[in-house]
Formats: structure tokens, sequence, C-alpha cells
């Protein structure tokens, strides 16, 4: 355990938080902020909180927003840059900083989320050991029952139709690869400022759905509520070059732990 490694975690109830602390816990000392423990909003509190603390790292998960399936109000934006602003403002506390960025930085940057997240994005290229991966999907066992790899990994263990709304492309990105990337950004310096976080090759919502009809001996259906190819969801900067474990063996893991806990 490198214990001499302080790093903090906000929004550690998050997806992304908690798998990371799950990750880091026992090689680091780690400290947690969620928002039931601390209103990173409130710059009073944050500003007393970090006059009396030091991390080394501080690895930015809190977010309010960016659910698809939800329309977000502009109150998201001032929720995400009033967290931001108060870590940067307690710039003197901490080494580094790791935030999240994400593909709606670029797709839906008109929208609350997405422009909060632009705005982020370009502060931190003029900050010193600041940085932003960018994240279009991640994935695992652990993420939403409603997302698309886990719900129709879901489906075909229950030999279940497969349900595709409409196909395009998309950067899927498994979870231990980011935890991968965050582990090389504490250890190094020197690194890029932004990084996409994505595979070289992007395969289509389709190609995934019959990557999963592989993963046994039998197939359901694939059923599709939209013909056609309709616009992606993938970056265009390139990742780190680490050793991942990548999209189709992350799948794999995904649905072996998936079929244990059936």
């Amino acid at each position: 355990k490198i214990k001499e490694m302080k790093i903090l975690i906000t929004g550690a109830n998050g997806y992304v938080g908690s798998s990371l602390y799950n990750a880091l816990k026992d090689k680091y000392e780690v400290t947690t902020f969620n928002r039931q423990k601390f209103d990173l909003t409130n710059s009073v509190n944050t500003n007393f909180y970090f006059k009396y603390s030091w991390f080394d790292v501080v690895i930015h998960c809190a977010v309010e927003g960016g659910h698809r399936l939800e329309e977000d109000s502009w109150d998201v934006m001032d929720s995400n840059l009033k967290m931001y602003y108060n870590l940067l403002q307690n710039r003197s506390s901490f080494g580094k900083l790791i935030h999240f960025g994400s593909g709606a930085e670029y797709l839906q940057e008109d929208k609350p989320y997405g422009f909060s997240k632009k705005v982020i994005s370009k502060s931190i290229q003029t900050q010193d050991q600041f940085y932003n991966l960018r994240i279009y999907t991640v994935f695992d066992e652990l993420e939403l029952d409603t997302r698309f790899i886990k719900s129709n990994l879901n489906r075909y263990v229950n030999k279940e139709d497969m349900q595709i709304h409409q196909n395009k492309y998309m950067d899927f990105f498994y979870m231990q690869d980011l935890i991968k990337i965050v582990d090389h950004y504490i250890l190094n310096n020197d690194l890029p400022k932004q990084i996409d976080c994505r595979y070289e090759n992007i395969k289509s919502l389709k190609e995934i759905c019959e990557f999963i009809n592989t993963l046994d001996d039998y197939k359901v259906e694939i059923q599709f509520q939209q013909q056609g190819l309709t616009s992606g969801y993938t970056g265009f900067n390139k990742s780190l070059e680490l050793d991942y474990i990548g999209l189709k063996q992350g799948i794999i893991n995904t649905y072996n732990k998936l079929k244990c806990n059936k």
C-alpha cells in the first residue's frame, strides 16, 4: 500500500466514484466525499475543509445531470461549475486533479450538462496538473441495469431478445481499463492534459449484440425499434497506449459475472 499517497474521491456514491474507491482503497490512503456527507457546491464549507487538508490527488467524480433519459435544467450547469470552481479555489491544497469529462462536451454542448463539461475542460487546459479524462460510455457488471451492454447481457442470460433502439457506433470502455488509466495518472506526470477513454476499433450496437450472441451455445433474436444507422456517440482523440483488457474481453468478463449472479 502506497501510504504516502493521499487521494480524495468526490462523488463516491456514484458508479465511477464507487468503482474507483473499491479499486484504489487497498493501494492508497483514500478519502471520499458524497453529497449526503459534503456539499461541494458550498464554497464556505469547501474552503474550510481544504484549509486543514492536503491531498496528492483529487479525483473529481461528483456530477449533476447527464442522464440520457432525463431532461436537465440549467441548475445542473450551475452545480457542476460551482463544484469545479470550489476545487479550483483550493488549488493550493492538492497536487493534481483528475476530472471526468464527457462526450457531451462535443455532442451536447448546447445542453446544461454538456455545456458545464465543456467549460470545465477548457479551464483544465490552463491549469497545471489538472487533467480531463473524457468518458463516452463506461461499463461492467455494476453499471445501471438500463445501460446498453448490461441490459442486453442480462437479456441474453435470460434467453430473451436483445433490444436496440437504433443502430449507431458508440465508444464503450471497460471499467477496469478506466481504473488502469486513473492509476496511471495518479502515479505519473507529464501526461496529456486531456484524453478520450476509447479503444482503437469502434463497434456498432448491432456488432456488440452479435458478439454477445457468441458467448454461449445458443442465440437470441436482435430486435430494432428503428431501422437504419443514426449518428454515433464516439470520440476522435487518442487514448493512452496502455495494456487494456479491451471491449470484447470486458464484455466476456461482464457476462461471466452476470451469469454467476443469476
